[in-house]
Order: structure tokens, then C-alpha cells, then sequence
């Protein structure tokens, strides 16, 4: 039983992982600056998703902006990685076709750190709490067992 619980933590740590450091991310983004960047190159990509249900819109994309006197270039998309960016597919799309600059956002403090979606994913938040409860809950299970 004491295995079963571990096994559930430890898969609740890696699935979590990437959520739990996009959350990190995002309080830490809510102090970035705002700059005018100019897209270099843009890709999008048609993914299925994991339920296999789905296309999921991927983006990516490299852009300059300026930051003090100097020119930056970055190709970070957002601060949750693996997350499919459908709005903002489009939104970059008809960005190029204008040739219109795109708002990004870049840490004062290291310039060389820059993101183009810095919004929290709720969704996300849901599922890590969700996982949190069912750990919770198995090690409730087991220790009870144990108990009896």
C-alpha cells in the first residue's frame, strides 16, 4: 500500500511539474515590461491533441525587440509551453500579413528573458489542484487500511 501511495505522488509530481512552474511563471511575469517586438519568423502547427479528439494549434515564432539601447531576439511563446495557442495563431497570422508589431513581454531586470503570453492557463490550475486531492485522498486510503 505504502508503494501504491508513493507511486501516486510521484506521478502526481511529474504531471504537475510543468503546471506548477507556469504558475511560478506567471507571478513572476506579472512584474514584466511591455515592448514592441518585430516577428521574425512564425510557424504554426497542427497537433492532435492527447485525447486525440482534437487539433491543437502550436506556435512558434522569433522575434526582436529593443530593451535599453539594445536589440534582443527571443522565441519563447508562453509561460505554459505545451499548451495549444489558438487565438493566438491568429492573432500572429494577421499580425504578419499587416507587418504590424506585436506587444511582448520582457524582465526588466534581464532583457534577455521575454514572453508573448504571459496569462495564467485556469485550466491548469484546476488540474493541479485536482491531483493534489487525489493524492490526498490516496494516502487517506492507505493509512486507513493500514490502520485497520
Amino acid at each position: 500500500m505504502i508503494l501504491f501511495l508513493l507511486l501516486m505522488i510521484g506521478l502526481a509530481a511529474y504531471v504537475n511539474y510543468e503546471a506548477i512552474t507556469g504558475v511560478r511563471d506567471y507571478i513572476r511575469a506579472r512584474e514584466f515590461v511591455s515592448v514592441q517586438a518585430q516577428m521574425v519568423a512564425l510557424k504554426i502547427e497542427n497537433r492532435i491533441s492527447g485525447e486525440g479528439e482534437r487539433y491543437v494549434k502550436i506556435v512558434h515564432v522569433r522575434y526582436c525587440y529593443d530593451y535599453g539601447g539594445r536589440t534582443y531576439e527571443s522565441t519563447r511563446v508562453s509561460i505554459f509551453p505545451y499548451i495549444g495557442h489558438g487565438s493566438l495563431a491568429r492573432f500572429l497570422s494577421a499580425a504578419r500579413l499587416r507587418g504590424s508589431l506585436i506587444t511582448v513581454w520582457i524582465n526588466p531586470f534581464n532583457p534577455n528573458e521575454a514572453v508573448l503570453d504571459r496569462e495564467m492557463r485556469w485550466g491548469l490550475v484546476g488540474w493541479v489542484i485536482s491531483t493534489v486531492l487525489v493524492v490526498i485522498w490516496a494516502a487517506i486510503g492507505v493509512f486507513c487500511t493500514i490502520a485497520l
